[in-house]
């Protein structure tokens, strides 16, 4: 049977129309943005630095003239982000968002593009450009993208992936470099998933 939504009221009628077979409601909806620096527990800042056609994001020991260079925007290591913050929807009762506690997801801003954090089936982070605007709804296919903020403390907080449960961003070292990851986790207390988030506006 073909699913039918109310689009409109108009002199007394509610209108409606067919929804298509592969339509999915929008479950998150914008709610505001935050320009902010994250950094792991050693005070590394998260970059995001080129590797031919990917980036990567590594966390980095940088003194104040480093991070006020990197912080230019035509600088192509990325080290500001845009924490984007959502709120539910009234979407169905069974969305995967429903028990999702402060939602949201991550915009790096590098080299006058933006690129959005996004999770793979692999577990690993990728960063996406972006095509669409930071204020889009987001719907129940775009779990990628979405992280859920969980504060640990006044100082740190933890992000779990949405489309892999369990799992958060985290640093791991590889080939000799605090590379950003994602990792189940198991215990209470795992400082290599927890991460500050600061406030800063980009010069």
């Amino acid at each position: 049977m073909q699913k039918m939504r109310p689009v409109a009221f108009m002199d007394g009628v509610l209108w409606f129309e067919d929804v298509p077979e592969d339509y999915t409601e929008d479950c998150l909806e914008f709610s505001h943005k935050d320009t902010v620096i994250l950094r792991d527990r050693q005070q590394y800042v998260l970059v995001v630095l080129n590797e031919g056609l990917t980036k990567v994001g590594c966390f980095k020991d940088m003194n104040n003239k480093q991070l006020k260079e990197a912080k230019r925007t035509d600088n192509t290591s990325g080290v500001i982000f845009n924490l984007i913050s959502y709120q539910p929807t009234d979407c169905e009762t069974d969305c995967i968002y429903n028990d999702c506690l402060s939602p949201v997801s991550f915009v790096l801003q590098s080299n006058s593009k933006k690129y959005q954090m996004s999770c793979t089936k692999a577990k690993t982070i990728e960063f996406l450009e972006m095509k669409s605007s930071e204020e889009d709804n987001v719907d129940a296919k775009q779990c990628n993208l979405i992280f859920y903020k969980r504060r640990v403390n006044d100082q740190y907080s933890m992000f779990g992936s949405m489309l892999e449960q369990n799992h958060y961003l985290c640093t791991e070292f590889e080939n000799g470099l605090f590379k950003l990851g994602l990792k189940e986790v198991k215990t209470k207390i795992d400082e290599t998933a927890q991460i500050e988030v600061s406030g800063c506006e980009a010069k």
